[in-house]
């Protein structure tokens, strides 16, 4: 549907679909093979290869780069030309996004707009910065002047959110503009990556290790310090293996975290002592705590489990 004064391609990665996704895309990429660029698994790589890195990144030709996942779509015929245009204007943005739809397959959430109007407040310039204290960009809004054709040893593998450091390697580089459109939908359902993140024991044993990843990582590269969450999920890992009786996981946790068993320990007596104390604390630290008691509730929840 999209329409635009210059030429584009599309680079499908197909990680071997058995609801009939293959055909469609072969019925494109036969149909318009000057635009569609598909890759087919015969096995699913899922957790196996980072396919975005390894096999389409290297691929890009693009002065620009839009990304859509296969849970999500584009509601805008000129979301293209939009964003394009406004790269085009802006030469020192090299990200460029808008309003998304969140929306519940099943209906158990009311549809709702990302990001919030308040992290907005009337600005068109973000900057590093502000995305580093939170990503507020949907993956289906984004388009980057795209910086990584000639090296992608910038990219870390096998960490989530990917997104988020996508946008952020770009934004270390220039500014980042926002148009005030909704041209996305953000499909969420029981099977995708994030529902039950920092909640479920089974989203820790396959997110945990790549989500600490991706904040030691991110703490590297840009000189922001993220040990605090770190350091949570960290925690609520360890009690996740621990009542697995994992020691492999614990092992790879301290390992990868670079968090301490001590430290630990010490964060989770600091939890108690909070509760202890919150009742006797008043103005902005008071609200400080109690936004810091709700983020840890889990793993207080997951600690008695395990004393059970």
């Amino acid at each position: 549907m999209q329409k635009t004064d210059f030429p584009f391609e599309v680079l499908i990665h197909d990680d071997a679909s058995h609801d009939g996704t293959t055909e469609i895309v072969r019925e494109y990429a036969e149909k318009y093979p000057k635009i569609f660029v598909p890759f087919y698994e015969e096995e699913n790589q899922f957790g196996k290869t980072d396919f975005c890195r390894d096999i389409l990144f290297p691929k890009i030709r693009g002065k620009f780069v839009a990304l859509c996942e296969g849970d999500d779509f584009w509601t805008d015929e000129l979301k293209l030309q939009k964003q394009v245009n406004i790269l085009e204007e802006y030469q020192k943005c090299t990200v460029c996004f808008h309003y998304t739809k969140v929306h519940w397959e099943d209906s158990i959430i009311d549809d709702f707009i990302i990001p919030d109007k308040k992290i907005i407040s009337n600005k068109k310039i973000f900057n590093i910065n502000d995305l580093l204290k939170e990503n507020f960009i949907a993956t289906s809004s984004v388009m980057y002047r795209w910086r990584f054709n000639n090296n992608l040893s910038l990219i870390p593998k096998n960490l989530i959110p990917g997104d988020w450091y996508l946008h952020l390697l770009h934004a270390q580089i220039g500014d980042i503009y926002f148009i005030d459109d909704i041209m996305s939908v953000y499909r969420k359902h029981r099977n995708g990556i994030w529902f039950g993140a920092e909640e479920s024991e089974q989203w820790f044993k396959k997110f945990g290790i790549p989500y600490i990843r991706f904040y030691k990582e991110a703490e590297n590269q840009f000189k922001y310090s993220f040990y605090a969450k770190r350091k949570s999920i960290a925690m609520q890992s360890c009690a996740i293996a621990e009542k697995n009786n994992d020691n492999e996981w614990i092992k790879n946790i301290y390992e990868i975290s670079g968090v301490s068993p001590e430290s630990l320990l010490l964060l989770y007596l600091k939890i108690i002592m909070l509760k202890i104390l919150t009742p006797f604390i008043r103005g902005k630290k008071r609200i400080d705590i109690q936004i810091l008691k709700k983020s840890i509730k889990n793993c207080i929840n997951i600690k008695r489990g395990i004393s059970n």
